[in-house]
């Protein structure tokens, strides 16, 4: 009674050359099963091949079938890329190049982000700074000639680097540095309005963001800005591109 027991509690290697094998699966990574052998006093660690396999059964009575090529594809898991660049294409379209870079961490749980915002359709009577800061004064980054972008993002709800659903969401925080168009009040220029001048600034964001995977290597990504220095000021809907590796 307590062989069938035994048996009954192990996984089941079933080899090509007909051997079969009792043993206890620690891990199968698509590749490579690596198991151990229940009687073993050492514990030994083993390494094999799915190549060297025909199938094989686990305690609970599921089974793998390694001659199934396309179900084992199917079972492995997918990680994710860790290394995205981002390039913004709502400011694309209005004449603002706006691209970033996105280190995840090895757990997945956070992330470093650097970005360059280049305004090359500059108009200095569009939408210049006036020093208004009532609360969604901008909905665009119009104002500014270029800033860089330095922050830091969280995944809160998805906390590891293997991919389990076609969604990926985050938040984070991100300072820009950069100049930006100021009006001058005192001197009005016919028929631009007042004279501009370029001025430093330095702005605290707030980020929320959802991604779309798209394949296993890009990815659209929804996103909305908020300046919480100054409060509220810019309230800026992003749409980007995103490639992975």
């Amino acid at each position: 009674m307590s062989i069938s027991v035994q048996v009954f509690t192990q996984d089941i290697l079933y080899k090509k050359d007909s051997t079969i094998l009792q043993v206890n699966v620690i891990n199968f990574n698509g590749n490579t099963i690596t198991y151990k052998i229940p009687e073993d006093s050492l514990e030994k660690i083993f390494y094999l091949s799915k190549s060297a396999l025909d199938s094989l059964k686990y305690r609970d009575g599921q089974s793998l079938d390694f001659t199934d090529l396309a179900r084992i594809e199917e079972l492995q898991p997918k990680h994710l890329n860790r290394n995205y660049f981002n390039l913004q294409i709502i400011n694309l379209l209005w004449g603002k190049l706006n691209f970033d870079y996105e280190r995840i961490s090895k757990t997945g749980r956070s992330s470093i982000v650097a970005g360059l915002f280049i305004n090359i359709n500059v108009k200095a009577r569009d939408n210049p700074w006036d020093g208004d800061r009532n609360p969604l004064r901008h909905t665009t980054f119009d104002p500014y000639y270029f800033f860089v972008r330095m922050g830091v993002n969280s995944y809160p709800f998805n906390s590891s680097v293997v991919r389990t659903n076609s969604l990926r969401f985050s938040t984070g925080l991100s300072v820009l540095l950069g100049t930006y168009r100021k009006e001058d009040t005192s001197i009005y220029n016919y028929p631009d309005g007042f004279k501009t001048n370029p001025v430093f600034a330095t702005s605290l964001m707030w980020n929320i963001t959802e991604g779309l995977y798209l394949g296993d290597h890009f990815q659209i990504t929804g996103r909305i800005d908020t300046s919480i220095l100054p409060f509220l000021t810019f309230l800026c809907p992003q749409l980007s591109l995103s490639f992975g590796f």
